[in-house]
């Protein structure tokens, strides 16, 4: 229930920016959902550790002027962790947050019904839960763990990557990014302290344009 609920305030919190932005700016903004997958793993001090899929998606809004810049920023749920396999034990560490990552853009052409851009920004991330699951110890099956405590609240982190615009239609576009993503702080509070989600994104989104209308 309480992850239902962080979920839930941080998705209001976002779609109020998103109306407080369109009556201010009223300029080229665009809204609209995106999902994908997250190929995550940890690094550190995390040995015996592989990547773990996951997946990825929430609401995200965009501003590109008439320019080669632009700032858009994401809510998302993410799921992230690893894959341990060491001395016979084998298990799944599901670690899911609240992503909410702000970033920079560049964008290659002005205008056009491809707009290639790259970005680089910050995110923070909210701890919802964390469980290791489908644990086996010498091919004899384990209980799952929920040790959501054995880990920060938050985790701040750097991103960066490339993404592609497509036209659709009028104020319509499909985007894709291709985002690496890194802590900055440490994701455990006891034992591991130098340990940090690293993951690639894939992401699709459909884009509304909203606000005052430009001519080209």
């Amino acid at each position: 229930m309480q992850t239902k609920q962080r979920f839930l305030f941080f998705c209001t919190c976002f779609i109020l920016l998103l109306s407080f932005s369109g009556v201010k700016a009223q300029q080229r903004w665009s809204v609209g959902p995106r999902l994908g997958a997250t190929i995550s793993k940890i690094t550190g001090d995390a040995p015996n550790n592989g990547f773990l899929p996951g997946f990825t998606g929430g609401l995200y809004v965009m501003y590109s002027d008439i320019s080669h810049f632009g700032i858009s920023g994401d809510v998302l749920f993410a799921q992230k962790g690893a894959k341990y396999d060491y001395n016979g034990t084998k298990f799944i560490q599901r670690i899911n947050y609240i992503d909410v990552p702000i970033m920079a853009r560049y964008f290659m052409n002005l205008k056009g019904k491809v707009r290639p851009n790259i970005f680089i920004g910050g995110n923070i991330a909210f701890l919802l839960n964390a469980k290791a699951k489908d644990r086996t110890d010498n091919g004899v099956a384990r209980p799952d763990v929920e040790n959501t405590s054995s880990f920060a609240s938050t985790d701040l982190g750097f991103l960066a990557g490339v993404g592609f615009n497509f036209k659709v239609s009028k104020a319509r576009w499909v985007q894709t990014d291709f985002r690496f993503q890194q802590s900055l702080t440490p994701i455990q509070i006891s034992s591991a302290p130098d340990r940090r989600n690293t993951s690639i994104n894939i992401l699709l989104s459909y884009a509304f344009g909203v606000g005052k209308k430009y001519r080209n």
